[in-house]
């Protein structure tokens, strides 16, 4: 019988300072089962650039929400169909 070699990956991992506001924050955006790890990649990996991101939180913090019904208010009306006979 051939033996089979069985490698195991060793990942070098190191520790990094922060606050406990911080770390309660970090934790707070990580889906469940995901490492702090797998979320900092998956953060730098990103399309999207801090600064871009900013700007879509800011946008979402300053935009109105309009209720359906005033917004349906404000929308021109239709004409009538006229039925095919």
């Amino acid at each position: 019988m051939e033996s089979i070699d069985t490698f195991v990956s060793t990942a070098a991992f190191t520790s990094a300072s922060l606050r406990k506001q911080t770390m309660a924050r970090l934790r707070s955006h990580l889906r469940p089962g995901q490492s702090v790890d797998q979320f900092l990649n998956e953060l730098m990996d990103d399309d999207l650039t801090y600064a871009q991101r900013l700007e879509v939180a800011r946008r979402e913090r300053e935009e109105v929400s309009v209720p359906w019904e005033v917004a349906r208010r404000s929308l021109p009306a239709l004409a009538p169909r006229r039925r095919r006979g």
